[in-house]
């Protein structure tokens, strides 16, 4: 595998660790074992991905129950997402009936009327009837329209490989939130940051595109950290947007790279000025609005810090501000 230099990226928030993340890790894993996602090699290698890491340093203030049930919802979508990627194995019947039941686990709240069979299904029937019992109907809801879009994003992908056509940048950029689920990170947060915000507040335009600006963040730094793994193993990482920038501007893979970070640093600009305005739709709300904004932050942050030094996943080398520095290589 080749390793792509990834230059140091604009993020100037601070992030931290939960103090539960050993218990959360221990959970996940357990949670792993009961319901066979994992054994034997590929346990060990999904150990090393440390995902329990990710959610400590993206939801550093949430409630243990919360965030080990999160962490299992996010362990089981890195699973399935290496299961389409790389394996291969479902056509297109097979992701119809797959989405179905999926769905029909969520809108179920875990007790749909048929007996999952598969072992991914049976996990998010599991996570699921833990998530409805510590939250409301609204959330709920917005967390199930946020998995739909999420395979609205799978199947434009899909459709796109199966008529052997390339994606565009702008119809790329328009729907990248929703390929890496960076959609469900963010709904998360009512619960997994404890928020309290009047449920209006979630819709305010200027709400909405801040949300956006920090989705896009997350996944523009995604794309670069994967490259390197995308390359090697994922159709020469066709959607990727530094191949997308490479292929549509005709330049080098690093030119493409630098142009990739540049997006990504100009989203991060766009999120500190619209931060400022923010304040002003509702000054009594500010205490909330400030920590729905810093776990906005963490999540950012915490992507980048996860991805460098902490995980397995995506092998590259990371300019950092003390040099060249190898990032973790599974």
């Amino acid at each position: 595998m080749h390793l792509f230099t990834i230059p140091a990226l604009l993020c100037p928030f601070h992030t931290t660790l939960h103090d539960d993340k050993l218990r959360i890790d221990s959970h996940t894993r357990q949670f792993l074992l009961k319901f066979s996602l994992t054994d034997g090699e590929q346990y060990l290698h999904y150990c090393s991905q440390n995902f329990a890491t990710m959610i400590a340093r993206s939801y550093p203030y949430g409630d243990f129950e919360d965030l080990a049930a999160w962490c299992d919802m996010n362990s089981l979508l890195f699973l399935l997402d290496d299961d389409l990627d790389e394996t291969s194995k479902m056509g297109k019947e097979d992701l119809i009936a797959f989405e179905a039941q999926f769905m029909e686990i969520l809108l179920t709240k875990g007790e749909p009327v048929f007996q999952p069979t598969n072992p991914l299904l049976k996990g998010l029937a599991d996570i699921w009837k833990r998530m409805c019992a510590r939250s409301d109907n609204w959330f709920q809801q917005r967390i199930i329209q946020g998995f739909r879009d999420m395979f609205r994003g799978g199947w434009w992908q899909f459709e796109k490989l199966s008529n052997q056509q390339l994606p565009s940048l702008k119809e790329y950029c328009e729907i990248r939130q929703f390929l890496g689920a960076a959609n469900l990170a963010t709904d998360s947060l009512p619960l997994t940051a404890q928020l309290h915000l009047p449920l209006a507040m979630y819709d305010h335009p200027e709400i909405v595109r801040l949300t956006e600006y920090a989705r896009n963040a997350i996944c523009y730094s995604n794309d670069l950290f994967s490259l390197s793994k995308e390359m090697d193993k994922s159709n020469q990482a066709t959607f990727n947007l530094v191949t997308i920038l490479q292929r549509e501007h005709g330049i080098s893979i690093q030119d493409a790279i630098h142009a990739t970070v540049e997006m990504h640093d100009d989203i991060i600009r766009a999120f500190l000025l619209l931060e400022k305005e923010i304040y002003n739709i509702e000054p009594s709300l500010n205490d909330q609005l400030k920590k729905f904004v810093s776990g906005l932050k963490h999540l950012m942050k915490g992507n980048i810090v996860w991805s460098t030094y902490e995980t397995t996943r995506y092998p590259h080398l990371s300019e950092q501000e003390e040099g060249l520095y190898l990032a973790i290589a599974g």
